[in-house]
């Protein structure tokens, strides 16, 4: 099985194949996709719409931003998480700072898990 992502309460596939395979996974059901960039991670919704990005930027910090889809087919990044994205990644109710943690936690197991792209 590939290797998966959990961010708060919420588990995240690498591809919508590895998505199908977690349905009878004991561990959970993935709630969505990620990729790993070289400057974060992108967290889709399984239809592969983005919702939210880690950023990982060369400054050392790592926090949660909304994302999303433009006219154009770009994808667009807001400048924090909104409710509805802190909810699908499982952040809700976290504090600022638990969320920062978590940030750093998830951007070191996705560095562990592949090469940037």
């Amino acid at each position: 099985m590939l290797p998966s992502i959990t961010v708060g309460s919420t588990k995240f596939a690498p591809s919508a194949k590895a998505l199908v395979s977690t349905l009878f996974d004991a561990s959970g059901t993935a709630s969505g996709l990620f990729r790993i960039r070289k400057n974060g991670v992108l967290f889709s919704l399984p239809d592969g719409e983005p919702f939210a990005f880690l950023v990982a930027n060369n400054r050392g910090e790592r926090f949660f931003v909304s994302a999303g889809k433009q006219r154009d087919g770009r994808t667009f990044y807001s400048f924090g998480l909104s409710d509805s994205a802190a909810v699908r990644l499982g952040l809700a109710g976290m504090k600022y700072s638990a969320q920062q943690d978590e940030a750093v936690r998830v951007w070191q197991a996705a560095s562990n898990l592949t090469a940037p792209n």
